[in-house]
């Protein structure tokens, strides 16, 4: 789906009076459909200021080096991840020790409280999402968690924006409901024809229905994988449009993650040389 796009809704097919109709006999595999798993069991809601959503690689690596790896294990709580059947009986006999930088691929989700006088819950989704899985993360989100407004990073592929203007790349769009944002050089707002796709199209339409604040930013980069480049304009957007209320530190720690995750990158693409 995509935010701007038309929404076609599911049919289903007529009933053939052909019983053996091999149609009829496909059963979808359960196991390889990523879902939430949570944690901790409990019966209670849980309460936040805001859902911070990264959806793919590039929103994962500018969550890692400009917000959790400057928190402690105890400022950031583990809740829960999103995985298929397979990958969540893995994470289960899994070494939890392991580098915040290996656990950036995991699809985690944490809850961040009193920070900056604010409580948050933030869901890395470095795998994307399949198109039949968006609508059903929300609703399990949404049946554990009450969010007051959102705060949506992800990135696209340069080659799908168009604008009769010159447009230098990496760059960062943003779209909000609120209207009252003012545009910045380093941050502008996404102007038609172009539009979100995929889970942040179908969280922004589930903030609408909700009537929740939100604010997407999607960077247009060369790739829809990590690097560097593009991280660091995501940050110089993000930063530049929320000013003052940015809870992201950009630092010499921060300086340091973002080298870890280019050597990270090298010594992955290393391996298909």
């Amino acid at each position: 789906m995509s935010l701007f796009g038309e929404l076609q809704f599911g049919f289903s097919r007529a009933v053939s009076d052909d019983e053996d109709d091999e149609y009829s006999r496909i059963e979808p595999n359960l196991n390889l459909k990523r879902k939430i798993y949570w944690l901790e069991e409990t019966t209670e809601k849980i309460e936040v200021d805001e859902l911070i959503l990264a959806d793919g690689p590039i929103a994962c690596a500018f969550l890692h080096v400009y917000l959790l790896n400057h928190l402690s294990e105890s400022e950031k709580r583990l809740l829960g991840l999103s995985a298929t059947n397979s990958e969540f009986k893995i994470f289960q006999n899994e070494d939890k020790s392991e580098s915040e930088l290996n656990r950036m691929r995991k699809n985690l989700i944490y809850k961040i409280n009193n920070l900056d006088a604010k409580s948050f819950l933030v869901c890395e989704v470095f795998t994307n999402l399949k198109s039949n899985e968006f609508y059903d993360w929300i609703d399990q989100l949404w049946e554990k968690v009450n969010f007051k407004s959102c705060t949506i990073l992800c990135s696209q592929n340069q080659t799908s924006y168009f604008s009769s203007h010159q447009q230098q790349f990496p760059c960062v769009k943003f779209l909000s409901s609120n209207k009252n944002l003012t545009t910045e050089d380093k941050c502008q707002r996404l102007e038609e024809p172009n539009f979100l796709q995929n889970l942040p199209a179908a969280m922004i339409q589930f903030c609408v229905l909700k009537q929740l604040d939100f604010t997407a930013f999607v960077c247009y980069s060369q790739s829809i994988n990590v690097d560097i480049q593009s991280v660091k304009e995501t940050y110089s957007g993000v930063s530049c449009l929320l000013k003052d209320k940015s809870i992201f530190k950009n630092d010499d720690l921060s300086k340091k993650s973002l080298l870890s995750v280019g050597n990270l990158v090298n010594s992955v693409s290393g391996l298909y040389m």
